[in-house]
């Protein structure tokens, strides 16, 4: 048996229709974490981003200042 194509342009989502896909993004605005894994991979990579953009001047910085304190 073939399985019946809809026409181009044309799509049907069954999480869409029931309200699922709704739920759950507003589920995850409301907690503050992405609930698919894919989301969830992209923030952390930001967030290790911005730590690294921070910590590689303060690694820089840290023994200049030792030097001048006298430590």
């Amino acid at each position: 048996m073939a399985k019946r194509r809809l026409p181009p342009g044309i799509s049907l989502s069954l999480r869409r229709a029931i309200g699922l896909a709704k739920a759950m993004t507003q589920a995850s605005r409301h907690v503050g974490v992405p609930l698919s894994h894919q989301a969830r991979q992209r923030k952390l990579g930001a967030s290790i981003g911005c730590c690294v953009i921070l910590a590689v001047p303060t690694a820089l910085v840290a023994p200049a200042i030792w030097q001048v304190i006298g430590g």
